[in-house]
């Protein structure tokens, strides 16, 4: 008996749904080559569990066993990514190798988390090389990946909560891929043809066709942060502002995606202090930023990790600060009255909290700055 006649990526709940229900052996998450045998998926992947055939109808293995059908359009294999769930689809050639590959997991991952899933897949992708795309009036994401001189590999991304004027960043979630091989001279062409927009995936979708406006991007899947907007560069520095994030646990992606959420650019700060001591970038210290309402275009927002008005920083935090605020104002002259906390920036805050330990602070500034600004 048939499961049910379907077009396979246009209903993904019901793969899901069987991914669930039916049995089979745990096996690590991967990706298939293109060009692999049938053999080399099946070491990977063991039996397969489903077949759709070429009217999109899904069968169970038994079930397309006891049939007369003889040709199937696409093999559906069990596996495991992280936690989830998900199908692997391989369709075949003539010669069993693989031509097309389709993951579908039962939940979700993040574009930054995609390397801890797919190690191989994320090496190719992330490679001088490969090139990422964002289309211009629907919230689509695609990469072109170069294996060789003569050979390129094409993914879609199948991303969640799609909406027309959806932002494509290092947070947005997928839940599946497709990969096909491309001629070279559909590559290039595709290449060609696209132009550069670092804030492509913020565009209005009204603009243009959605077929013929694939634009090159970021490369959302590298271990950096990119910003949904294009960043001012600060024209002035006279100002260093210091805050504390009110979260505990929090590292630089996770403030980076609370200020997406929020509908700003990224991460306000320029610097985080993690409660080890560990200093990290946030938003490239010559933009501005958007830690401090009414000095941002002049000041350098500095945030240490931690909710200070239940507790204080920690000793190596406080040593880390000390240490970076001194090598700020020597870099850019910054006299120690700018020095500031945000509450004193902008109205109706605490920052950095009532647990901030801040004439302290400042008396071990005045202690280093003769030293220091010489």
């Amino acid at each position: 008996m048939i499961i049910k006649q379907i077009r396979l990526f246009e209903q993904p709940c019901l793969i899901f749904f069987l991914a669930c229900v039916l049995t089979f052996t745990l096996t690590s998450s991967a990706s298939a080559e293109i060009g692999n045998s049938k053999s080399q998926i099946e070491q990977r992947y063991g039996d397969y569990s489903l077949v759709q055939d070429g009217f999109n109808r899904i069968w169970t293995q038994s079930e397309w066993k006891s049939t007369l059908n003889s040709s199937a359009k696409a093999y559906g294999y069990m596996t495991i990514v992280g936690e989830m769930n998900a199908t692997v689809w391989i369709e075949y050639n003539a010669q069993n190798r693989v031509v097309k590959e389709t993951q579908i997991m039962d939940g979700n991952i993040k574009i930054r988390d995609f390397q801890n899933c797919f190690g191989e897949l994320y090496t190719d992708i992330i490679a001088a090389d490969s090139t990422v795309f964002v289309n211009s009036t629907f919230p689509e994401l695609r990469v072109i990946v170069r294996k060789s001189d003569n050979k390129y590999n094409l993914i879609r991304f199948f991303i969640d909560n799609l909406k027309a004027n959806a932002k494509i960043n290092m947070h947005s979630k997928i839940h599946g891929f497709e990969i096909t091989e491309i001629a070279p001279g559909d590559a290039k062409n595709y290449l060609k043809k696209s132009r550069f927009n670092r804030i492509a995936s913020n565009l209005n979708a009204q603009q243009s066709s959605r077929d013929d406006n694939w634009l090159k991007t970021d490369n959302y899947f590298q271990p950096e942060l990119f910003f949904s907007e294009n960043l001012l560069p600060r024209k002035k520095t006279d100002m260093i502002v210091i805050h504390h994030t009110a979260i505990e646990d929090m590292s630089v992606s996770d403030i980076h995606e609370l200020h997406l959420k929020k509908g700003w650019a990224g991460i306000a700060y320029h610097k985080v202090i993690l409660p080890d001591g560990t200093v990290e970038n946030g938003r490239p210290e010559n933009l501005i930023g958007a830690h401090a309402l009414g000095a941002n275009p002049r000041s350098i927002g500095i945030v240490l990790v931690g909710n200070f008005e239940s507790k204080s920083p920690t000793v190596v935090q406080m040593d880390a600060l000390v240490k970076l605020t001194l090598e700020l104002m020597r870099k850019y002259h910054i006299p120690l009255e700018n020095i500031m906390p945000h509450r004193e920036v902008t109205q109706g805050t605490t920052c950095p909290g009532v647990f901030f330990p801040w004439q302290e602070f400042i008396q071990r500034i005045k202690l280093n700055t003769s030293e220091t600004l010489m």
